[in-house]
């Protein structure tokens, strides 16, 4: 939450202390640009919202990937076991050819 910086109130308090006007005001801008640069870099409520959106977005679409990906997997492990039947099946009777 941004707040303002009252110099002239800072300026005041520094000056009761002895300060000299000059320095006292100096000092006071000081403070006041450092706490404005502090609040410049903070994300807002709707730089969250943003973020979480997008983010949101992304694993939907790897998740989405990823499924499909395991799909693509497991056509190609079938394809495989199918592909060791036939050859299983082929070798037994070759081997019930010799065999007898």
């Amino acid at each position: 939450m941004y707040t303002t910086i009252d110099t002239l109130q800072i300026t005041k308090r520094l000056q009761s202390k002895g300060i000299k006007t000059e320095a006292a005001e100096e000092f006071a801008e000081i403070i006041k640009e450092r706490e404005q640069n502090s609040f410049e870099h903070l994300a807002t409520k709707e730089d969250l919202l943003s973020t979480k959106t997008e983010l949101e977005n992304k694993i939907f679409d790897v998740r989405k990937d990823l499924k499909n990906e395991i799909s693509a997997v497991r056509k190609e492990i079938n394809l495989a076991m199918y592909k060791s039947i036939i050859a299983m099946g082929a070798i037994v009777a070759l081997i019930e050819k010799f065999v007898n």
